[in-house]
């Protein structure tokens, strides 16, 4: 049965209506159309980032085509069970593969910005220290001082 849901519908008897599926169908396709022009809208808001177009308009045709295409491939009910197999399968990859190699390349890229940014800090430091400090001598605070003299002023 391909469509039981509908099927169950039609044979609920209701006094003013004849089939309750005319009712389900509209609000069944609301929500659909919703959750796919979401989908749209990501693929084709990605796409455009990827080939860095300024608007993504030009890549929303494309999108709905190639989803058309994708979707008229498989035929038989074989064709339909394999591209189930493979997205159970792929579902592994990424709920576990993917996420542990996100992770790993996030903490050698972190130790990489860790060390470009520590000298970066320590250069600004060093001049920042070595201003700070000769202003204070060019400022003649120190003459007199029992400091100045321990530091050599």
């Amino acid at each position: 049965m391909p469509e039981p849901v509908i099927y169950l519908l039609r044979s609920i008897p209701l006094g003013t209506m004849d089939r309750v599926d005319f009712i389900f169908l509209p609000i069944w396709l609301i929500s659909i159309f919703g959750a796919i022009s979401g989908y749209y809208y990501a693929a084709s808001y990605g796409i455009s980032y990827l080939f860095k177009q300024k608007s993504h308009k030009k890549a929303v045709s494309f999108v709905v085509l190639a989803s058309c295409c994708i979707a008229y491939l498989p035929q038989r009910r074989e064709d339909f069970e394999l591209i189930g197999s493979i997205a159970n399968n792929s579902a592994y990859i990424f709920l576990i593969a993917f996420p542990f190699l996100l992770l790993i390349l996030s903490y050698l890229f972190k130790k990489r910005r860790d060390l470009k940014h520590e000298k970066k800090e320590q250069s600004a430091w060093n001049a920042n220290s070595t201003h700070f400090y000769n202003r204070l001598l060019g400022s003649g605070q120190f003459e007199g001082c029992p400091i100045g003299k321990c530091i050599g002023l």
